[in-house]
């Protein structure tokens, strides 16, 4: 209350007539190539607590959540990459993270190779034939050059010079929880910070986080709830 009272009331602005609003980021279109789905399995073990002041109130903490086992399973956009990995063990949180920046770090390496581009007659024929960009959707006129995809190498169309500089493979890699803000993250949040790499957080409390990620190589790990992902979808 005290913040808001010195900002002026909020009012509605409505835009001039016949004047229009688009969309013109169209880097941002890529299709994310990696996505990583991922969840844990704890045992349950009872804690025997009293309580310390009668006079004072308290958290009674009556059970531990101790991970005993992960599964993840690495999607790819362009077809089958590797199975389902599955593990067993009382470091299951610590193996977890060792095991995600590997796969990140593999993925990194992927990035870099960027295979040359590799046309059929069907492609050289699809590109004369262009008139509009395929990345903006504009007219390309003289400003016409060959895209294709770098994890691939296949043609993907015709575009403008810039779109095609800009419309770059994304750096980063989603990790999808079910239920991460409210549980998972509790279990392997702490195992992030033994390696080199930055992290960043988007907290909804203290205990609660929407997301959070950390630097790898030249990518980032994303690790995100994919409740709170796929409901803004919808909504």
């Amino acid at each position: 209350m005290e913040y808001c009272s010195r900002k002026d009331a909020v009012r509605i602005v409505m835009p001039e007539e016949e004047s229009f609003v688009g969309f013109h980021n169209h880097k941002k279109m890529m299709r994310v190539p990696f996505a990583i789905y991922a969840d844990f399995e704890c045992f349950t073990e009872k804690l025997d607590t009293c309580q310390p002041d009668s006079s004072h109130s308290y958290t009674k903490a009556y059970q531990l959540q101790r991970p005993s086992g992960f599964c993840y399973h690495i999607k790819y956009a362009h077809g089958d990459y590797k199975d389902p990995v599955v593990y067993c063990g009382e470091d299951a949180a610590k193996k977890f993270v060792q095991c995600i920046e590997e796969e990140v770090r593999a993925i990194a390496k992927l990035y870099k190779e960027k295979k040359p581009m590799e046309m059929t007659d069907d492609d050289k024929a699809n590109f004369e034939a262009s008139t509009h960009c395929h990345i903006c959707g504009d007219a390309l006129g003289g400003d016409k050059v060959r895209d294709h995809d770098h994890l691939t190498g296949k043609y993907r169309g015709a575009a403008h010079n810039q779109c095609n500089l800009d419309f770059q493979l994304p750096k980063h890699v989603p990790i999808f929880f079910h239920n991460l803000s409210g549980y998972d993250a509790h279990i392997f949040v702490k195992e992030l910070g033994f390696s080199e790499g930055k992290i960043n957080v988007i907290p909804n409390t203290d205990e609660k986080y929407i997301s959070f990620s950390k630097q790898v190589d030249n990518l980032e790990m994303r690790f995100v709830d994919s409740c709170r992902f796929f409901a803004q979808l919808v909504g």
